[in-house]
C-alpha cells in the first residue's frame, strides 16, 4: 500500500511552477518532398489524399487510447510501414509519435482496409469484371501470339519466406524451397490487377493443392454463368486442366510432339509478362519481402500481404504500375470505379 502524502509534502507539490509540455508538430505531407513522398509511400502527393477518400477514412481518427489522426496521416504509416522494413523509431522521426500511438494506428489502418476491401480479392462479384471486359481480355491475350482464344486471366502460386517459427516449424516448411513460409494463390488479368487471392496457405502446401481448396473454380463457374460464356485462366504445368483452367501439355511417356511444344512455348511466352505483376507487390512494399522481421505468431502477415495486393492495385489504376497493362494494351478501371465494391 503506498503511504500517503503528508501536508507538507502536499503544499510543497501545489507550489511547484507548471512544466510546459512541448507541442507536438503534427505530420504534414505537404512538407516533404515529392522525391520523398513517392520512396517514402509509393504514391505521388496528389493521389494520397485520393486514396484516403477511397478507402473511406475518416478526416479523423480517434483510437481507444484517445489518440488523434489526420485520415492522411493514418494513411500514410500504413504506407510507409510497408514500404521498407523501417523500425518503429525510425518512423518515430517522421511522423512525430510514440511507437505505443503508431502501433495502434498501424493495427486500426489494416484491420479498417481488409475488413473494407479485402473482400475485392476473395470475390468475382466485381463491378468492373464484366462481360464485355472479359471478352476484352481474352483478345488482348490472343494478339500477343496466344494460340488459345478464350483465356482471360492467369494464375499462379507464389512462395512469401518468412521467420521461422518457434511452434509446428514443420507445416509451413517447404522443402522445395527449402525455406519457411507462406503460399498464396493469385490470379492476375491482363489489366495488371490481381483479381483473386487466396491464402495464406502453408509453405509446403502443393499449387494444386491449394486450388481444390480454396473454391476459385467454383468462382470461376458462377462468374462464367453470369458473363454467359466460357472463358478459362492459364496455369502453369501443376495445374489440372478443367472447364475453366487451361495448361500446357505436359511430357508424358512420349516427347511432345513439335506442334505441343510450340503451343507451350507461346503461351509461356504471353504468361511471362503476368509475372511482373506479382512481382510489383513485393518489389513497391519491400517490408513483405523482408523474412527476418515476418513473424507469423506476432504479426498478421497473410493480413499484410493482402494488403500490400490491394495497394498495387490501387497503383495499377493510378498508372503508377502499368508494365502488364502496357504490355497487353489493356487500360484498368479508375481508382474510385475499383473500389466500388465497398462492403458496410
Amino acid at each position: 500500500m503506498s503511504k500517503a502524502l503528508s501536508y507538507e509534502e502536499t503544499v510543497l507539490m501545489l507550489s511547484l511552477p507548471e512544466v510546459e509540455r512541448p507541442l507536438r508538430i503534427p505530420f504534414d505531407l505537404n512538407a516533404i518532398d515529392d522525391s520523398d513522398v513517392w520512396e517514402w509511400f509509393r504514391f505521388t502527393r496528389e493521389n494520397i489524399p485520393r486514396l484516403k477518400e477511397g478507402f473511406g477514412i475518416p478526416d479523423v481518427v480517434s483510437l481507444e487510447n484517445k489518440s488523434l489522426f489526420d485520415g492522411v496521416e493514418i494513411l500514410c504509416i500504413l504506407l510507409g510501414r510497408l514500404a521498407y522494413p523501417s523500425r518503429y523509431t525510425t518512423l518515430k522521426l517522421i511522423y512525430r509519435r510514440s511507437k505505443p500511438e503508431l502501433l495502434m494506428a498501424f493495427s486500426w489502418i489494416v484491420g479498417h482496409v481488409e475488413s473494407k476491401f479485402g473482400h475485392l480479392l476473395t470475390s468475382l462479384v466485381l463491378c468492373w469484371l464484366t462481360a464485355a471486359e472479359i471478352s476484352l481480355f481474352c483478345k488482348a491475350v490472343r494478339r500477343k501470339g496466344a494460340p488459345l482464344r478464350a483465356v482471360w486471366g492467369f494464375i499462379d502460386g507464389s512462395f512469401r519466406p518468412c521467420c521461422r517459427p518457434k511452434v509446428d516449424q514443420k507445416t509451413i516448411y517447404s522443402g522445395h524451397y527449402r525455406l519457411h513460409g507462406l503460399k498464396f494463390q493469385s490470379v492476375m488479368a491482363p489489366n495488371g490487377l490481381v483479381v483473386n487471392l487466396d491464402g495464406p496457405w502453408p509453405g509446403r502446401r502443393h499449387d494444386s493443392g491449394m486450388l481444390a481448396e480454396s473454391g476459385l473454380l467454383d468462382l470461376l463457374k458462377n462468374k462464367m454463368a453470369e458473363v454467359g460464356a466460357v472463358y478459362r485462366v492459364y496455369g502453369d504445368p501443376t495445374y489440372p486442366i478443367s472447364e475453366y483452367l487451361e495448361a500446357p501439355f505436359r511430357a508424358g511417356a512420349a516427347e511432345l510432339s513439335e506442334e505441343e511444344t510450340d503451343f507451350n512455348k507461346a503461351m509461356a511466352e504471353v504468361r511471362i509478362a503476368v509475372e511482373w505483376g506479382f512481382g510489383e507487390v513485393i518489389q513497391q512494399f519491400a517490408f513483405l519481402d523482408y523474412s527476418k522481421n515476418l513473424k507469423i505468431l506476432w504479426q498478421p502477415v497473410g493480413t499484410l500481404y493482402t494488403i500490400g495486393t490491394l495497394l498495387t492495385n490501387c497503383r495499377v489504376c493510378l498508372g503508377h504500375a502499368g508494365k502488364v497493362s502496357d504490355f497487353f494494351g489493356v487500360a484498368p478501371p479508375s481508382l474510385e470505379q475499383y473500389l466500388k465494391n465497398q462492403q458496410d
